[in-house]
């Protein structure tokens, strides 16, 4: 334990000696030893002692008393007076400076330690004390509650910042009054004056609060709903001897409140006013707790039948019915949300399909306090969605039907084309030799002469009409696709593309030991047709990549260009292009058609199809 330190003021050297050394003797440290006033402030602000030994009569200009309290009031150093006799007059100046003793002369030692343990005591008690003081003043004004305190009396002793705002009165005006003329409280429905709870407070002994809504009526007649409670305050000995009044605006709260209270009932009207949704509330263990009024509807379930029961009433899978934990609500506690399609049962046993929504539901904390589940029956839907998938499928086989007739059609012509006609102009061509032989026998008359110069020019025409009909043939069906297949068919189109547009093409391709149907080559080589003929008509492209291989069980082809490329808005207007016709095809077999552009980059048209139909394993 540290010794107290003591600075000892005494105009008298031997008396002041005799006092430092009997308090050495006591256990004390004197770090000085001052004869007159100015040397006790001087003595005090360099050695920091714990308690001061004054003599009341010092000589000089300041004397003992006016020393101790310039001690008190700048180093707050408690203070024993030192005294031979004084008058009454000089006493009620040493009272004034509130000494935690006095020491007679002559010095008794037993008294002197005493009095000394003892001033050493109440001043850390009184340090203490005010440590709590400034502690508690601190709390009361920095709280958001309002605090009033009163004496047994009902009159206000003190009052915090808050408590000044929300009454109007300054806490030096409301000292001293009664609490009643201060704080004044009306009920919010009857307007009525309601009783201070002081009084109850002081009467009953116990905390008290206001069970009916109150209003504050401010000094300037301004109104704030509040809630309040008071609290008697009793010393040691359990006896009250004042109370503690508490309030606080609950303004925001009530606004809060009402909007919540508003917002559940517009939420409830929803709710309830919903026909084609059966919602309701489940618990954390799956248990309806709230049921409204399409669910009733969709279910057949009334609220009172329902409530309390179990998810899987409504469910058709078995384990779920035997008791075993719902996915969906599993789902829903892991991730927070779980959605489902299938079959759910109906009171009455009958069935539907539905669309099931499930939301956890989970306080600011995070632990869950149940489902909210929305229900809707989508059998309409679902049958209206497989009318339409049967209508799509009946219309793809239609126009693969058409595809089919279509490419027959010009495959019969163009075999007519080619045979039957070129038949008649080779027989023509024939005829023509026939007759120009016999013109030469006929001798060298002026008029025949002429004529058989024209039979020589015929056949020259006739073979500029052979060759268009071979083309107009290749064109409806080219020979190459049917004998050596697409890959082949790609190449004698890419040569003739080239002879014909003066575009370099580069061809790629990986197809040599893979077999296609007719039916996939056919498309293949038309979309590629038709993207060759787009790019002559609007890509002003100079070169083209072809590339063309299987890979994954899929078919790939790939044609990008270098020109000027098509972009979202080019496409938008691809119906022009022939491109719809392109997507209907890839469609056909279970594929696709992509076009990718980019302004002055050129343009990629991509083509995947299956090798095989979906589901078989080889094609025919």
């Amino acid at each position: 334990m540290e010794k107290a330190r003591i600075l000892v003021v005494e105009d008298e050297s031997l008396l002041a000696e005799d006092i430092q050394e009997r308090l050495r003797t006591l256990g004390y440290e004197v770090p000085a030893v001052a004869h007159s006033g100015e040397e006790a402030l001087a003595g005090a602000a360099l050695a920091r002692p714990d308690l001061v030994l004054m003599d009341i009569r010092l000589k000089g200009e300041m004397d003992g008393i006016e020393t101790a309290r310039v001690l008190r009031e700048r180093f707050s150093l408690p203070v024993i007076y030192l005294t031979g006799e004084a008058d009454d007059a000089t006493l009620e100046r040493a009272k004034a400076t509130e000494p935690l003793g006095y020491l007679l002369k002559p010095i008794e030692e037993k008294r002197l330690y005493s009095t000394i343990e003892i001033a050493l005591y109440k001043h850390k008690m009184e340090r203490r004390l005010r440590r709590i003081e400034r502690w508690f003043a601190t709390t009361i004004k920095s709280i958001g509650d309002a605090v009033m305190v009163t004496d047994t009396q009902g009159r206000i002793t003190l009052m915090n910042p808050m408590a000044e705002k929300l009454t109007g009165w300054k806490s030096a005006d409301a000292a001293g009054k009664p609490l009643t003329e201060v704080y004044q409280t009306v009920s919010a429905e009857t307007r009525e004056r309601i009783e201070s709870l002081i009084a109850e407070a002081l009467r009953e002994g116990v905390v008290v609060g206001l069970s009916n809504r109150a209003v504050l009526v401010s000094r300037t007649g301004a109104e704030t709903p509040i809630d309040d409670s008071a609290a008697p305050i009793r010393d040691i000995a359990g006896n009250i001897t004042g109370v503690v009044l508490t309030f606080r605006d609950v303004s925001e709260r009530q606004r809060a409140q009402q909007a919540l209270q508003e917002s559940e009932e517009r939420f409830r009207l929803l709710v309830e006013g919903v026909q084609d949704y059966a919602i309701f509330m489940l618990d954390p263990a799956g248990h309806v707790t709230s049921w409204n009024a399409g669910a009733e509807r969709l279910l057949g379930y009334r609220p009172d039948d329902i409530l309390g029961a179990h998810l899987a009433r409504f469910s058709t899978a078995p384990d779920v019915r035997r008791g075993k934990p719902d996915q969906n609500l599993e789902l829903a506690k892991l991730q927070g949300r779980a959605e489902d399609e299938g079959w759910r049962v109906r009171k009455d046993g009958s069935r539907f399909q539905a669309n099931v929504i499930i939301t956890a539901l989970r306080d600011d904390q995070g632990s869950l306090l149940g489902f909210a589940q929305v229900t809707r029956d989508i059998t309409g839907l679902k049958q209206a969605e497989k009318q339409l998938r049967d209508s799509r499928e009946q219309l793809r086989a239609l126009a693969a039907y058409l595809q089919s007739v279509r490419e027959e059609e010009r495959t019969r012509i163009a075999r007519e084309v080619h045979d039957e006609l070129g038949q008649a102009l080779t027989g023509l061509k024939m005829e023509l030799a026939w007759l120009d032989k016999k013109f030469a026998e006929a001798g060298q008359f002026p008029a025949l002469r002429f004529l058989r110069q024209k039979t020589r020019e015929i056949p020259e025409v006739v073979d500029q009409i052979i060759s268009t009909v071979r083309k107009i043939a290749t064109e409806l069906r080219p020979g190459v696709l049917d004998d050596l297949g697409l890959e082949a068919a790609i190449e004698w189109q890419i040569h003739d593309f080239q002879k014909r547009t003066g575009i370099k093409c580069e061809f790629a391709s990986n197809l040599s030991d893979i077999a296609l149907s007719q039916e996939r080559a056919t498309a293949v080589f038309r979309i590629f047709q038709e993207t060759l003929t787009n790019i002559a008509r609007h890509a002003n492209a100079s070169r083209v990549k072809i590339k063309l291989e299987a890979s994954h069980g899929k078919l790939l082809l790939e044609v990008q260009d270098n020109g000027k490329g098509m972009t979202a808005r080019d496409l938008s207007g691809a119906k022009s292009l022939g491109l719809l016709g392109m997507r209907e095809r890839a469609t056909m077999l279970d594929g696709e058609v992509t076009i990718v552009g980019h302004r002055g980059k050129g343009t990629t048209v991509g083509l995947r199809i299956p090798l095989v139909r979906p589901g078989a394993t080889r094609e025919t």
